[in-house]
């Protein structure tokens, strides 16, 4: 028997606000997120850290940077690495061409 959409996003719904409930139960908030005096603040156990990155997986979220400086850093990395494959790329064509004109490497094997 399948589930309906609405019953299934209501249900997603109620676990997203379980734990958000559990979580600022685990770092001494109160409900609306405001710093709670009379709390204790408990280390979270790994199971439950298991089951919020199983959650945050199976729900597509991930890490966008949210400044400038990190949009920078991530195009500064990228800009790294395509710098690095394309001298990687032009040090593998000059040994292989090297050894094509190496007249003591018998090549013919891999000719038609």
């Amino acid at each position: 028997m399948a589930a309906k959409t609405s019953a299934l996003g209501k249900l997603h719904e109620r676990f997203t606000q379980l734990l958000i409930q559990e979580l600022n139960m685990y770092m001494g908030l109160s409900e609306d997120g405001t710093t709670d005096p009379d709390a204790t603040v408990i280390p979270m156990s790994a199971a439950d850290k298991a089951v919020y990155i199983a959650f945050f997986k199976q729900n597509g979220i991930t890490a966008e940077p949210d400044s400038d400086a990190m949009a920078n850093l991530r195009d500064a990395f990228s800009k790294d690495v395509e710098t690095r494959r394309a001298a990687r790329a032009a040090l593998l064509v000059s040994e292989v061409t090297a050894e094509a004109e190496d007249p003591s490497h018998d090549l013919s094997q891999f000719v038609n």
